[in-house]
């Protein structure tokens, strides 16, 4: 019978030979080796002799992390096998601006209230610790632009033909407070968006003169007949689909003469009926606005009276 010692030693080799036992380090993207000699030199004892500082994120090690000399081999250890470091974040402060939206036909009397609502922003620290504002309160708020209330943002004014701006600009007062990452440490990141400052938003309608078709027992001239007889449509120029239904009588299409000749008008059945329409041109006068317009406008009209319940295409 062969017997076994109960204890079993074997020696320590402490500096095994370099091309058997290895580190394994990655450095920008590559692996590669580093002889138990080199890391021997960064530890003595079982603590570094010199600084180490992460040049990038490994596990709970952030970027710039340092280890200084003194520092254990288990504490690295631990600091790798740790959560990752979260850093704070930020939801930017806003400001909304309301009222007033889209296409309105010129010389509308604008009434409306624009009102606007500044947001502070948030910092959401990533420990237990609150969440606190990014900035400090409203200081002031000033509406601009024409028939505006600077103050109250009441506007009292007829729409403009193109745009119609107004702007509202709110000042601020900084941010306090201090905001933490997931290990409790406080941060800076964000104290440059916590100054003084001010914040600006703007909105905008086009004023634009409309379309108009329809039917008319008699013949159309200059002045309000067009306004107070045909249809009303507001919408920008682009080729139209129409249904218009007549009973002897005339069949009607009009727009701003700036938007230039139709090149085509198509029957409910297809059929290039062109010919079967003559163009004037001449002013159109508008009623019951807050400011009433005079406009060259193109006024297409059939050639005789008809009946008929059909959509016709006008296309530019």
């Amino acid at each position: 019978m062969t017997s076994y010692s109960s204890k079993i030693s074997a020696p320590i080799q402490e500096d095994p030979p370099v091309d058997t036992t290895k580190i394994v380090s990655v450095v920008g993207g590559a692996a590669r080796h580093i002889p138990w000699s080199i890391l021997k030199s960064q530890v003595g004892g079982g603590n570094l002799v010199s600084e180490i500082v992460a040049a990038t994120p490994v596990g709970g090690v952030a970027t710039n992390d340092t280890f200084p000399v003194g520092t254990t081999v288990e504490a690295i250890l631990d600091a790798i096998l740790a959560a990752p470091l979260v850093l704070p974040t930020k939801t930017d402060n806003s400001l909304s601006f309301t009222g007033i939206s889209g296409s309105i036909e010129l010389g509308t009397q604008l009434t409306q209230t624009l009102s606007s609502l500044f947001t502070r922003g948030i910092i959401d620290s990533k420990d237990a610790h609150p969440d606190v504002y990014l900035t400090g309160l409203s200081t002031s708020k000033v509406y601009s632009g024409t028939g505006i209330d600077p103050v109250t943002g009441i506007l009292n004014t007829p729409a403009l033909l193109g745009n119609n701006t107004w702007t509202v600009t709110e000042g601020y007062g900084a941010g306090s407070g201090i905001y933490y990452d997931s290990r409790g440490n406080a941060s800076t990141i964000f104290d440059a968006y916590r100054g003084v400052g001010n914040i600006v938003n703007t909105l905008t309608v086009v004023g634009m003169l409309p379309f108009f078709y329809g039917v008319s027992a008699s013949a159309l001239v200059a002045g309000t007949g067009v306004y107070t007889t045909l249809t009303k449509s507001l919408t920008e120029k682009s080729n139209k689909s129409v249904a218009l239904n007549a009973t002897d009588q005339y069949l009607y299409f009009a727009y701003p003469a700036s938007y230039g000749n139709l090149t085509t008008i198509l029957d409910g059945n297809g059929f290039n009926v062109t010919a079967s329409f003559t163009k004037s041109t001449y002013d159109v006068t508008s009623t019951g606005l807050g400011s009433n317009y005079t406009q060259s406008y193109n006024v297409y009209r059939s050639n005789s009276v008809t009946t008929i319940n059909q959509t016709f295409q006008f296309n530019f």
